[in-house]
C-alpha cells in the first residue's frame, strides 16, 4: 500500500533521473466483557526482521507488478494468532542484531535535477528517500487493487494497544476498503466496508458477540466508535497513504533543515521477503518538531513497495529504551488480483453483514 528507485545506494537504490449514542451502553458492556480476555504478548508469534545471508536482487531485474504478484510472509496458521511486533523489544531491532553488522557503504552518484523542497536543501540526507518516493508515486497509482493481512500495533494517547490482525482488500478507484478482524480473539469476525462516494461516505460495520445483535451499523470514518483502538481512520489505510506520509514528514524535515541521520541496511528479512531497511533517526528531541525519534521503512526488494513501517518515541530516560509509537506489517501482499464491486458489498454471500 515503483520502477527503479530514485535512491542513492550501491545496489537496489539507484538513481532514476455531542449527544450520547444509543450504542454507548452496549459498547461499554462489550468492552468490560472483553477487557479481561485480551491476549498477552507471550501468546504471540514473532514476525521480525532478520538478516538475510544472500545478496539482494538488483532492482532492474525484478518483475513488473502483474496480476497475483505476492509478498508471502510467515503468517501463523492459527486463524487468530497475532505475531508480536518487535517494537516491544527495541534491542532486537538494532542494526547489529536484526540487520547486517554494519550499514553498506554508500557512494552517491551525481544527483539528478531536483525540484520543489528537495531543490531548496539538496544536501539533506532525506532528499534521496523523498525523491524516490515522489518518483515512484505515479506507479503506485497504477495499482488497481491488492489484498493483504495487516498486522498493526499502535500507541494512542499514551496507551499501548495490543497487536491486531486483519484480512484486508483495497481498491484504488473508487477508493474501497474491506477488512475483517482475525485478532484479538474477541473481535475476530468483525467486518467493515468503506467505499468512497457510497453510503454517504460512511463505514458499514458488523460486530460480533453482543454487537452482532445490533446488525450492520453505518458510521462516519472519524466516528469515535469507528476510531476505537485505531490511530488513523479507515480512509488513510494502504500503501499509497504510507508513501504519502513518508513524503510529507520528510519534506517537512528538509524544508526546515532539521537534523537527522539516515542509514540503509540491505538483505533484511521481513518474513520470507528480502528487504532494504531505511532507518531515520532524529538524535535530539525537540518538542513540536518531530513525530518520532526513530523510524524504519522496509522496502521489498522485488516489488519496490513498503511492506513494513515502525516508529519510536524518545526514551523517558537514558536507561530506558525508545518507546514504540506505531508498527505496521503488510503480510501476504497480492497485487492486482481483480477485485470487483462484490468484494466491497455488504450483500457478498461470503460476508456476514
Amino acid at each position: 500500500m515503483m520502477t527503479q528507485m530514485n535512491l542513492y545506494c550501491k545496489r537496489c537504490f539507484r538513481p532514476n533521473q455531542g449527544k450520547r449514542h444509543p450504542l454507548d451502553f452496549v459498547l461499554s458492556l462489550f468492552s468490560i466483557l472483553t477487557l479481561s480476555a485480551m491476549p498477552t504478548y507471550a501468546q504471540y508469534t514473532n514476525l521480525g526482521a532478520q538478516q538475510h545471508p544472500t545478496a539482494m536482487p538488483n532492482a532492474q531485474s525484478r518483475q513488473p507488478l502483474q496480476q497475483g504478484n505476492a509478498v508471502s510472509q510467515q503468517v501463523p496458521q492459527q486463524q487468530n494468532a497475532v505475531p508480536q511486533l518487535q517494537g516491544q523489544n527495541y534491542v532486537n531491532t538494532q542494526p547489529q542484531q536484526a540487520y547486517a553488522a554494519a550499514a553498506p557503504s554508500i557512494t552517491p552518484p551525481a544527483q539528478p535535477t531536483l525540484s520543489g523542497v528537495s531543490a531548496k536543501n539538496p544536501n539533506h540526507p532525506l532528499v534521496p528517500i523523498i525523491e524516490w518516493a515522489k518518483g515512484e508515486r505515479p506507479r503506485i497509482n497504477e495499482i488497481k487493487d491488492y489484498t493483504f493481512t495487516l498486522i498493526k500495533q499502535e500507541s494512542i494517547n499514551g496507551k499501548m494497544y495490543d497487536p491486531c490482525m486483519f484480512d484486508m482488500k483495497i481498491r484504488n478507484e473508487p477508493f474501497s476498503v474491506y477488512l475483517k478482524y482475525r485478532a484479538p480473539e474477541k473481535k475476530a469476525g468483525t467486518e467493515a466496508i468503506f467505499v468512497k462516494g457510497r453510503n454517504n461516505d460512511k463505514i458499514q460495520a458488523k460486530g460480533v458477540g453482543v454487537l452482532a445483535l445490533i446488525g450492520t451499523t453505518s458510521l462516519a470514518p472519524d466516528n469515535r466508535f469507528a476510531m476505537d483502538g485505531n490511530k488513523y481512520p479507515i480512509t488513510e489505510v494502504g500503501i499509497a497513504r504510507l508513501v504519502d506520509l513518508l513524503i510529507e514528514v520528510g519534506e517537512n524535515d528538509i524544508l526546515n533543515n532539521y537534523e537527522c541521520e539516515v542509514k540503509y541496511y540491505e538483505n533484511v528479512m521481513v518474513g520470507k521477503r528480502v528487504c532494504t531497511c531505511i532507518q531515520v533517526i532524529h538524535p535530539k528531541p525537540t518538542p513540536g518538531k518531530f513525530p518520532f525519534h526513530v523510524a524504519k521503512i522496509f522496502i521489498d526488494d522485488e516489488l519496490q513497495l513498503p511492506i513494513r513501517y515502525e516508529s519510536y518515541d524518545w526514551p523517558k530516560s537514558d536507561k530506558d529504551k525508545p518507546m514504540l509509537l506505531e508498527a505496521y506489517i503488510y503480510s501476504d501482499l497480492k497485487i492486482n488480483v481483480g477485485l470487483t464491486d462484490l468484494d466491497f458489498d455488504t450483500k457478498n454471500p461470503n460476508y456476514r453483514f
